[in-house]
């Protein structure tokens, strides 16, 4: 059985830190050294030097009596550099209960406890307890040794092959308006693939993993459009249209959703002007689902989860204008120069001109599901039903 996860650094931020030395001396005496913070200036020069540490105590009302903007500020400099779990050690626990804004800091990586509750010499006690219950902190350490080895791994692994070897596994090229340009999230997808198939030789890693996914989670219920959204939806981060794509567009005054189901390769040669689109509707929830449907829950649109479902006999086809042009300039596929954006210009079905929104792409396998799905559908043949 692996471990439990030990704390080797912690930071310790509070412009009291003199008064407080049984908490320094506690985590010291366990093995955990304590990097004091005491001015924001100390917390600024710290953090870019890359020094790894596990965990941050921190006072509230650090460096102003009146009101906690250090320490929130402190909160958004430490969440650009490294994720940690943060416990609040102060004297007036219901202010932050009050003014702690989620916005801040992950609500779940962060507690609070008061210092008429929590004496010096239970802070290192109370801080292990809650930090071992936090997932992300028992997987921090193990992920983190296994992420370099794995990293080391894929970059040897692209050494092993020539240059030319190395760049051709990893471009794929696309067509712009002016030039070529390389299709990222490819690559990026890519260099994914090669860390994974490392990442799952860590064996310390997939120990700490198995011990913790054994453990049964406390509480019932839970959110599960927060754990369905995570594994079935993200941004690509681009102006590409995929296939896979969810879409928003305006179409006479309405606001319309759907999915892309035009073919990637199409898109980005391009062979086609036509972008196809399967209309996302509110979901019917209902058993006995037609065959013409498949759900899409938990769908992000405007900072809300709502459910949709993909809509087959429902499908949009939209008219990129300056794909268009191209083809019709140079009708040998070689020749053009443009792959399908999201700062083109559309004709919409209705013959309106309007531009498309990208909300989110739904991921693997789920998209290929989809669209598979989709297919089947599209070219079933029926006989029928003599009675």
């Amino acid at each position: 059985m692996a471990a439990s996860p030990k704390l080797e650094t912690v930071l310790f931020i509070d412009d009291r830190i003199e008064s407080f030395g049984k908490v320094v001396e506690d985590f010291t005496h366990a093995g955990t050294a304590v990097v004091t913070i005491e001015e924001l200036a100390e917390l600024d020069e710290f953090l870019p030097k890359g020094q790894p540490f596990d965990g941050v105590i921190l006072d509230w009302f650090f460096g102003n009596p009146d009101n906690a903007d250090l320490a929130k500020l402190c909160l958004t400099k430490i969440k650009e550099r490294r994720f940690v779990p943060v416990y609040i050690w102060t004297e007036n626990k219901g202010h932050f209960e009050e003014t702690f804004d989620e916005g801040d800091f992950p609500r779940s990586c962060i507690t609070c406890r008061g210092k008429d509750e929590v004496s010096p010499e239970n802070v290192r006690a109370t801080f292990e307890e809650w930090y071992l219950a936090s997932v992300p902190a028992r997987l921090a350490t193990a992920w983190r040794s296994a992420g370099a080895a794995s990293l080391e791994g894929v970059l040897y692994a692209l050494a092993g092959l020539s240059r030319q070897d190395a760049l051709s596994a990893l471009r794929v090229i696309v067509k712009g308006e002016d030039a070529e340009e390389v299709d990222v999230e490819h690559t990026v997808t890519m260099l994914e693939r090669l860390f994974h198939r490392q990442l799952v030789k860590q064996s310390p890693f997939r120990e700490a993993l198995l011990e913790l996914l054994k453990e049964k989670p406390a509480g019932e219920g839970g959110t599960a459009g927060a754990i369905w959204n995570l594994h079935m939806y993200y941004d690509p981060q681009d102006q590409l249209v995929r296939n896979g794509d969810i879409v928003r567009w305006k179409q006479a005054g309405e606001g319309l959703v759907g999915l892309v189901v035009t073919p990637w390769c199409d898109l980005a040669q391009p062979k086609t002007e036509f972008l196809r689109i399967i209309r996302l509707r509110e979901s019917t929830k209902t058993e006995g689902r037609p065959d013409d449907r498949v759900p899409l829950p938990y769908v992000s649109i405007d900072g809300k989860l709502v459910d949709k479902e993909a809509r087959f006999h429902e499908v949009a086809t939209l008219c990129n204008l300056s794909v268009a042009e191209e083809i019709k300039q140079k009708e040998k596929v070689k020749q053009r120069r443009i792959v399908m954006r999201y700062s083109h210009e559309y004709l919409l079905s209705n013959g309106e001109k309007g531009t498309l929104e990208r909300l989110s792409r739904l991921d693997d396998p789920y998209r290929s599901d989809l669209i598979q799905k989709f297919v089947s559908h599209g070219s079933r043949i029926g006989t029928p039903d003599v009675r």
